[in-house]
């Protein structure tokens, strides 16, 4: 079954975003399938969904809780963002991708951060060149928030929702490095904010939105959204807070192998971007093996750049201007957040507002 969709086309040897539309179906049509009438075998312990954002410390938090022996930990499943999956119903979700927890679990956590966004992928489709351009994929990506509220909801009605949110402005600073990093992203800061994707960051960014469809589904008492400042600063009492709600202790005091996603810097941004677009050139042309080589190098030395403070921090992705501008756009709603967590004195501390 198909849903009208606004998606995002990423192709090889484009910028990249072209909006699509699929016709067939409605959305009405998804109410009658996808979830099991029947009662389902799942668990008895306390669900929860971690939902991001992305750039929030979710890597570090996935790790964190994938190692404790009282969490049984579903990592990026995207059963619910991949139409095939989420149409088998809601007994295959609690037997296919969360299995049997074992005995000592005290609770359950689905985490991924296409939650917040409310992100769905289509099929990827690689062609021929994908080993000679890293952005050879087709790749069609749609937002819809309330379609994935709907489906949690309608799948795991008891759980209970984490969220971590983080200043828009140092977000999306940081999502647009993690897209030129990753995605070949070669626009500049200006430019991806005004684009198809841009607009999709900016939806998820309003927080107060997706912290009001979270509680609408769930309820307030189930619905737990942390500031990723203080993770930054408080790191102790961040996890009282995660811990107080999961029912298990987690400490910030654990091993330091676990993966930590450390953003590059902007000097190797500023380079990347640059070897982005020069490997987007035609494939026949000679030089172009050399561009390909030099995104490679760029790769590797991105994250080492920032071992030299003077020199990553002398370039910027975004103007003052530009950050100011993205403040200006949710401090009404950031308020109103702040209130809603009993938190609007840090957020204002913070900058939110």
């Amino acid at each position: 079954m198909r849903f009208p969709y606004h998606g995002l086309r990423l192709a090889g040897n484009t910028l990249g975003i072209e909006v699509v539309r699929n016709l067939e179906g409605g959305m009405q049509a998804l109410s009658s399938t996808g979830v099991d009438d029947v009662e389902s075998a799942d668990s008895n312990l306390p669900f929860f969904f971690h939902i991001g954002w992305m750039r929030t410390g979710s890597t570090y938090l996935q790790d964190l809780m994938g190692c404790h022996s009282e969490v049984h930990l579903v990592c990026k499943s995207r059963f619910f963002s991949h139409d095939p999956s989420f149409h088998r119903g809601r007994d295959a979700f609690y037997r296919d991708v969360i299995g049997d927890p074992a005995s000592n679990a005290r609770c359950i956590v689905d985490s991924d951060e296409n939650y917040a966004m409310g992100r769905f992928k289509r099929e990827l489709i690689r062609s021929e060149n994908a080993n000679f351009n890293f952005k050879a994929e087709l790749q069609v990506i749609y937002h819809d928030i309330d379609e994935m509220v709907r489906r949690m909801s309608l799948t795991v009605p008891h759980a209970r929702i984490i969220g971590v949110v983080r200043k828009q402005d140092d977000w999306l600073s940081s999502v647009y490095k993690h897209d030129v990093l990753h995605f070949g992203l070669y626009t500049s800061f200006a430019r991806f904010i005004r684009s198809e994707l841009g607009q999709a960051y900016l939806k998820a960014a309003d927080y107060a939105r997706v912290f009001e469809r979270y509680v609408g589904a769930f309820g307030p008492d189930r619905v737990q959204f942390l500031l990723y400042e203080d993770l930054q600063r408080c790191p102790d009492w961040f996890f009282e807070q995660i811990s107080g709600f999961l029912g298990v202790e987690l400490t910030s005091k654990t091993d330091q192998s676990l993966r930590r996603n450390v953003s590059a810097s902007y000097v190797a941004i500023a380079l990347l971007r640059r070897a982005n677009r020069l490997s987007e050139t035609a494939l026949h042309r000679p030089e172009r093996t050399a561009y390909v080589l030099l995104r490679s190098w760029c790769m590797r030395i991105a994250r080492r750049v920032d071992r030299i403070p003077k020199l990553s921090g002398s370039i910027n992705v975004s103007s003052s201007t530009e950050r100011q501008e993205i403040l200006d756009r949710y401090r009404i709603a950031n308020r109103s957040l702040g209130k809603l967590l009993n938190r609007e004195r840090d957020m204002a501390d913070y900058g939110y507002f």
